[in-house]
């Protein structure tokens, strides 16, 4: 079975998947995904399966922030992802997120996300 770039956009994240290489047929520079969420079932079932266990935890110390604590756990990936899917294209991903540009630029700040430095070897 031949597979196209489309195919390895579902599952990869590649830079240029429609640069194929010779052997295997892998667009060139992949990183392998989990399962993608529309094969893997309903989000929101996923989303409670992750946050199960701080839901469990905070009732067992009987905290008194445990929706600031499960915001905080999901916003910092969220936005991390965001701003890479974008280029860090602040004013995009603040579009996209609904929010001011400088919220997100404090947000950024608060929750210390930082650009990943690609060095070329």
């Amino acid at each position: 079975m031949t597979r196209t770039p489309s195919d390895y956009r579902r599952f990869y994240h590649c830079p240029n998947p429609d640069k194929l290489t010779p052997k295997g047929g892998q667009p060139e520079g992949y990183v392998k995904k989990g399962k993608p969420v529309q094969e893997s079932g309903n989000l929101e079932e996923w989303i409670e399966d992750k946050i199960a266990p701080l839901v469990r935890e905070g009732i067992t110390k009987n905290t008194d922030s445990l929706m600031q604590e499960v915001l905080h756990k999901v916003e910092r990936p969220l936005l991390k992802l965001l701003l890479e899917e974008t280029g860090w294209n602040q004013q995009k991903t603040s579009k996209l997120l609904g929010i001011n540009r400088n919220t997100l630029r404090k947000k950024i700040e608060t929750l210390r996300i930082r650009r990943k430095v690609v060095l070329d070897a």
